[in-house]
C-alpha cells in the first residue's frame, strides 16, 4: 500500500549510510580505510578523524596482500575558528588483506608494535631489517613528513567543504588559545563561566 512504501521510505532515510564498511579494489584506498578503522574510539574523540600513510613495501602471499605502511592518525576539532589537531599517534602497521571475487580487498589482519617497553622488541618481530631503516629514517625525511601531512590536510579540506567551513585555518600544530578575559574576582561566575566555555 501507499502507507507500506512510505514506511519504507522513511525507514531509508534514518539509515546512515556513511556508517556502511565501502570495501575498494584500489590498495591504497583500502589502507587508509583500515588505519580509519583500526584507530576509531582509541583516541580524543574530535570532529573528524584522519590518517596519512606511506606504503613501505607490500608483498603478495595468495591468498594475501600484506602492505608494511607508516602512518599518522589524527582527530582534529574546531579551536577558535581553527581547524586543528586534538589528538595524534604515528605508527607503522604490518596490515594483511584478502580479495573477494571482485578483486576488492578485506582486512583480516592488523599489526602494531605496542607501546612502552615492548615497542622496539614488537618492532623487530613484525618488520624485516630493511623496513626498520625505512622507518627509522622517517622522521628526519622532510618530504615523506610532509607527504604524510598533506593527505590529512586535503582530507580535512574536503571535510571542511562538505559543512560550508572552506575558509578555515587548518592546523596539525598546536595553536595558541585565545580565551576570554573572565574576572578572577568572581570566582563562582569565574567557575560556572569557564566550565560553560569549555563545553562550548
Amino acid at each position: 500500500t501507499k502507507e507500506h512504501f512510505q514506511d519504507y521510505l522513511d525507514t531509508i532515510k534514518k539509515i546512515d549510510f556513511g556508517k556502511f564498511k565501502v570495501y575498494t579494489s584500489n590498495l591504497e584506498q583500502s589502507i587508509a580505510d583500515a588505519l580509519l578503522t583500526e584507530n576509531e574510539g582509541q583516541f580524543y574523540q574530535g570532529e573528524l578523524a584522519a590518517q596519512g600513510h606511506i606504503t613501505l613495501l607490500t608483498q603478495e602471499d595468495s591468498p594475501y596482500t600484506i602492505a608494511s605502511v607508516y602512518a599518522k592518525y589524527v582527530q582534529m576539532q574546531f579551536q577558535n575558528g581553527i581547524f586543528e589537531l586534538c589528538a595524534t599517534s604515528s605508527m607503522p602497521y604490518k596490515l594483511t588483506f584478502s580479495k573477494d571475487k571482485y578483486g576488492n580487498y578485506t582486512l583480516t589482519k592488523s599489526e602494531k608494535p605496542q607501546d612502552g617497553a615492548l615497542y622496539v622488541q614488537d618492532l623487530y618481530k613484525l618488520f624485516t631489517e630493511e623496513i626498520l631503516n625505512k622507518i627509522q629514517l622517517i622522521p628526519n625525511n622532510t618530504d615523506t613528513v610532509q607527504n604524510i601531512d598533506n593527505q590529512i590536510i586535503q582530507y580535512s579540506k574536503g571535510y571542511l567543504d562538505s559543512i560550508s567551513r572552506s575558509d578555515a585555518k587548518i592546523s596539525l600544530s598546536y595553536q595558541e588559545k585565545a580565551y576570554p578575559p573572565l574576572s578572577e574576582e568572581n570566582a563562582m561566575e569565574f567557575d560556572a563561566l569557564y566550565r560553560a566555555y569549555t563545553d562550548y
